[in-house]
């Protein structure tokens, strides 16, 4: 599944593309851009503007209508309604949506050179966005997003 979020959902893109879900993002773009951008890349329209909704359906693009306001709810509404996978993955880069690659030793200098890269990480913990450069690393943080993604 490919997914195109409106400007509404911004918070939900960055979860979608750490659950390894290619995502754009349509910040900048009216409901008509956001029609044709879904078509032309067979994307699923996200949103929840009842309006662009009804224009998707008229178009026959494929939609979901979110009613949740919470970016948590609005997961577990899409693990319901669309059967997302809810296990977290180092693929994407959730800033940019390209692929992220584990950091092989010969990188490993370059990458802890970043200014916000702690120091102390073993390389097999890193990865790299082969676009935007953005580092990634498993720290704490990934038990609270395994948290926040279990369902009860």
């Amino acid at each position: 599944m490919k997914f195109l979020v409106d400007r509404m959902l911004g918070n939900l893109v960055t979860w979608l593309r750490m659950l390894d879900y290619d995502t754009a993002y349509a910040r900048d773009l009216d409901d008509k851009d956001i029609i044709k951008l879904a078509e032309a890349e067979q994307r699923i329209i996200l949103t929840r503007d009842e309006g662009l909704a009804m224009d998707a359906k008229k178009r026959r693009i494929n939609y979901y209508l979110l009613r949740s306001l919470r970016t948590r709810e609005q997961i577990i509404e899409l693990h319901s309604a669309l059967n997302i996978n809810l296990e977290p993955k180092m693929q994407r880069c959730s800033l940019c949506n390209a692929s992220i690659r584990h950091v092989v030793p010969e990188d490993l200098e370059t990458i802890k050179s970043k200014e916000y890269v702690p120091k102390n990480i073993d390389y097999k913990e890193l990865w790299l966005c082969t676009v935007c450069g953005q580092v990634y690393w498993e720290g704490g943080h990934w038990k609270k997003i395994r948290e926040t993604l279990k369902i009860k």
